[in-house]
């Protein structure tokens, strides 16, 4: 029973840690933030080995691995990049931010349905 809920756990340290990570982004600290991002992308490798290796996959896991991804992957790296290269060119720099979040790119794939009609 354990052993269903541990990619779900894992999801939910990742959106954690994206989370974490846009926090200290805003409290200027943009090393530690780094270290929240790289640990989100080894929770990520430990999930989607327990979602392959169990077989568990299923659709509220593809939804929540999505934002998952879109948090800790996508937010979080654009921000740190803002705060700390971007800042200094106030509108310019925030398009060019804005553009640099590839959300279709991160959430697509997991959300397409595989079906053939």
């Amino acid at each position: 029973m354990l052993v269903q809920k541990i990619p779900t756990l894992l999801k939910t340290a990742i959106i954690s840690a994206g989370m974490i990570s846009l926090f200290l982004s805003f409290h200027n600290k943009p090393s530690q933030a780094v270290l929240c991002i790289v640990l989100a992308g080894v929770l990520t490798g430990f999930d989607s080995y327990f979602v392959n290796k169990l077989g568990l996959a299923n659709e509220f896991g593809k939804v929540f691995r999505s934002l998952a991804a879109l948090i800790s992957f996508g937010a979080a790296p654009s921000l740190i990049v803002y705060l700390v290269i971007l800042h200094k060119m106030p509108v310019s720099g925030l398009l060019l931010n804005v553009s640099r979040i590839k959300i279709p790119k991160i959430t697509k794939p997991n959300l397409i349905n595989k079906k053939s009609y």
